[in-house]
Protein backbone atom coordinates (compact mmCIF):
# COMPACT_ATOMS: atom_id res chain seq x y z
CA UNK A 1 0.00 0.00 0.00
CA UNK A 2 1.17 3.43 -1.10
CA UNK A 3 -0.50 6.56 0.42
CA UNK A 4 -0.53 9.28 -1.38
CA UNK A 5 -1.82 12.98 -0.33
CA UNK A 6 -4.31 15.28 -2.52
CA UNK A 7 -3.66 18.95 -1.97
CA UNK A 8 -6.44 21.21 -3.29
CA UNK A 9 -5.56 25.05 -3.98
CA UNK A 10 -6.95 27.90 -5.32
CA UNK A 11 -10.55 28.16 -6.84
CA UNK A 12 -9.50 27.54 -10.79
CA UNK A 13 -12.85 27.66 -13.24
CA UNK A 14 -14.60 24.69 -12.55
CA UNK A 15 -13.34 23.38 -9.14
CA UNK A 16 -10.17 23.62 -7.82
CA UNK A 17 -6.27 23.35 -8.94
CA UNK A 18 -4.72 20.51 -7.34
CA UNK A 19 -1.85 18.00 -6.90
CA UNK A 20 -1.37 14.46 -6.11
CA UNK A 21 2.23 14.54 -3.86
CA UNK A 22 5.13 12.78 -5.54
CA UNK A 23 3.56 14.35 -8.92
CA UNK A 24 4.86 17.13 -10.74
CA UNK A 25 1.43 17.96 -12.46
CA UNK A 26 -1.33 20.42 -11.30
CA UNK A 27 -4.76 19.78 -12.50
CA UNK A 28 -8.49 21.18 -11.84
CA UNK A 29 -10.10 19.17 -9.51
CA UNK A 30 -13.96 19.17 -9.60
CA UNK A 31 -15.81 21.22 -7.22
CA UNK A 32 -17.74 18.44 -6.14
CA UNK A 33 -14.87 16.71 -4.36
CA UNK A 34 -13.80 19.98 -2.03
CA UNK A 35 -17.44 19.63 -0.55
CA UNK A 36 -17.19 15.71 -0.37
CA UNK A 37 -13.92 16.28 1.46
CA UNK A 38 -14.96 18.37 3.38
CA UNK A 39 -17.99 16.80 4.68
CA UNK A 40 -17.82 15.43 8.33
CA UNK A 41 -17.66 11.59 8.94
CA UNK A 42 -20.32 11.47 11.08
CA UNK A 43 -23.56 9.11 10.90
CA UNK A 44 -25.88 10.56 8.95
CA UNK A 45 -28.51 7.99 9.23
CA UNK A 46 -29.35 8.32 12.89
CA UNK A 47 -33.02 11.12 12.26
CA UNK A 48 -34.78 8.24 10.24
CA UNK A 49 -36.74 5.25 11.39
CA UNK A 50 -38.95 2.34 9.76
CA UNK A 51 -42.17 2.84 9.96
CA UNK A 52 -42.98 -0.83 11.14
CA UNK A 53 -40.83 -0.09 13.92
CA UNK A 54 -42.55 2.77 15.30
CA UNK A 55 -44.55 2.45 18.31
CA UNK A 56 -44.76 6.19 19.75
CA UNK A 57 -44.02 9.22 17.75
CA UNK A 58 -44.36 13.04 18.91
CA UNK A 59 -43.88 15.81 17.27
CA UNK A 60 -44.00 19.16 18.66
CA UNK A 61 -43.80 22.68 17.27
CA UNK A 62 -41.79 25.60 19.08
CA UNK A 63 -44.54 27.94 17.98
CA UNK A 64 -47.13 26.64 19.73
CA UNK A 65 -48.78 25.99 16.53
CA UNK A 66 -49.25 22.34 18.18
CA UNK A 67 -48.26 18.70 18.96
CA UNK A 68 -49.04 15.62 17.09
CA UNK A 69 -48.55 12.41 19.62
CA UNK A 70 -49.06 9.06 17.99
CA UNK A 71 -49.12 5.68 19.84
CA UNK A 72 -49.22 2.17 18.07
CA UNK A 73 -52.34 0.05 18.86
CA UNK A 74 -53.77 -3.07 16.90
CA UNK A 75 -51.04 -2.25 14.97
CA UNK A 76 -51.74 0.73 13.74
CA UNK A 77 -50.70 4.54 14.12
CA UNK A 78 -53.47 5.91 15.87
CA UNK A 79 -53.34 9.64 17.20
CA UNK A 80 -53.57 9.92 20.68
CA UNK A 81 -52.77 13.74 21.65
CA UNK A 82 -53.10 16.48 18.92
CA UNK A 83 -54.40 19.26 16.78
CA UNK A 84 -58.37 17.45 15.72
CA UNK A 85 -57.73 19.64 12.40
CA UNK A 86 -55.03 16.14 11.60
CA UNK A 87 -56.02 14.83 8.48
CA UNK A 88 -54.87 10.82 9.39
CA UNK A 89 -54.66 10.62 5.65
CA UNK A 90 -51.55 12.67 5.52
CA UNK A 91 -49.69 9.81 7.94
CA UNK A 92 -48.48 8.23 5.29
CA UNK A 93 -46.58 11.38 3.55
CA UNK A 94 -45.11 11.74 7.52
CA UNK A 95 -44.05 7.79 7.87
CA UNK A 96 -42.57 8.75 4.44
CA UNK A 97 -40.82 11.62 5.64
CA UNK A 98 -39.16 10.03 9.06
CA UNK A 99 -37.76 6.85 6.96
CA UNK A 100 -36.36 8.71 4.46
CA UNK A 101 -34.89 11.77 6.81
CA UNK A 102 -31.82 12.18 6.06
CA UNK A 103 -29.20 15.39 6.59
CA UNK A 104 -27.05 16.49 3.44
CA UNK A 105 -23.98 16.58 5.99
CA UNK A 106 -22.57 17.26 9.86
CA UNK A 107 -22.06 20.95 9.98
CA UNK A 108 -19.70 20.97 12.81
CA UNK A 109 -19.26 19.07 15.29
CA UNK A 110 -19.83 20.71 19.66
CA UNK A 111 -22.15 22.64 20.71
CA UNK A 112 -25.20 23.96 18.92
CA UNK A 113 -24.28 27.93 17.64
CA UNK A 114 -26.07 31.18 18.65
CA UNK A 115 -27.28 31.75 15.25
CA UNK A 116 -29.04 28.07 14.54
CA UNK A 117 -32.20 28.07 16.50
CA UNK A 118 -31.69 24.89 18.43
CA UNK A 119 -32.35 26.98 22.26
CA UNK A 120 -35.79 27.27 20.79
CA UNK A 121 -36.41 24.92 18.27
CA UNK A 122 -38.97 25.02 15.44
CA UNK A 123 -39.62 21.01 15.78
CA UNK A 124 -38.88 18.41 18.44
CA UNK A 125 -39.22 14.82 17.25
CA UNK A 126 -39.47 11.83 19.38
CA UNK A 127 -39.57 8.06 18.25
CA UNK A 128 -39.73 5.14 20.02
CA UNK A 129 -39.21 2.32 18.11
CA UNK A 130 -39.83 -1.63 18.75
CA UNK A 131 -38.66 -4.26 16.73
CA UNK A 132 -36.17 -7.65 17.48
CA UNK A 133 -33.87 -5.62 15.78
CA UNK A 134 -33.87 -2.35 18.03
CA UNK A 135 -33.95 -4.27 21.37
CA UNK A 136 -32.89 -1.94 23.74
CA UNK A 137 -31.84 0.68 20.93
CA UNK A 138 -32.79 4.50 22.73
CA UNK A 139 -35.69 6.74 21.26
CA UNK A 140 -34.69 9.11 18.48
CA UNK A 141 -34.79 12.47 19.63
CA UNK A 142 -33.83 15.47 17.72
CA UNK A 143 -34.84 19.17 17.41
CA UNK A 144 -34.50 21.53 14.39
CA UNK A 145 -33.64 24.72 14.40
CA UNK A 146 -33.38 27.81 12.37
CA UNK A 147 -33.24 27.76 8.34
CA UNK A 148 -29.81 28.40 6.68
CA UNK A 149 -28.17 27.97 3.30
CA UNK A 150 -25.41 25.51 3.46
CA UNK A 151 -23.67 24.32 0.92
CA UNK A 152 -25.66 26.43 -1.59
CA UNK A 153 -28.51 24.18 -0.37
CA UNK A 154 -31.58 25.33 1.94
CA UNK A 155 -31.74 23.76 5.41
CA UNK A 156 -32.93 23.66 8.72
CA UNK A 157 -30.14 23.48 11.14
CA UNK A 158 -30.82 20.03 13.32
CA UNK A 159 -29.57 17.67 16.39
CA UNK A 160 -29.51 14.48 17.45
CA UNK A 161 -30.06 13.86 21.25
CA UNK A 162 -27.02 11.38 21.11
CA UNK A 163 -24.68 12.99 18.76
CA UNK A 164 -22.40 15.84 19.91
CA UNK A 165 -22.80 17.42 16.04
CA UNK A 166 -25.38 20.19 14.47
CA UNK A 167 -26.63 18.73 11.29
CA UNK A 168 -27.98 20.30 7.88
CA UNK A 169 -31.11 19.05 7.29
CA UNK A 170 -32.49 19.46 3.64
CA UNK A 171 -35.58 21.90 4.01
CA UNK A 172 -37.83 20.20 1.45
CA UNK A 173 -37.99 16.87 4.03
CA UNK A 174 -38.37 19.37 7.12
CA UNK A 175 -41.34 21.37 5.47
CA UNK A 176 -42.68 18.18 4.56
CA UNK A 177 -42.97 17.88 8.46
CA UNK A 178 -44.11 21.43 9.55
CA UNK A 179 -47.07 21.46 6.68
CA UNK A 180 -48.72 18.47 8.83
CA UNK A 181 -49.82 21.47 11.89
Amino acid sequence: TVDRTLLLGRAAPGGFYASVDRDPGVFVAPRALERTLSNLPINRGVFAAERGSIVELQLTTGDNRGKLFFKRVGGQLVLQKGSSNFDMGRLDDLLDTIETLRPDAAVHTGAAGPGEGLRKPTLSVYIRRQTPESVGAPPIRFTIGSRDVYQDASIYYARHASVNATYALPRSQVQRLLDLF
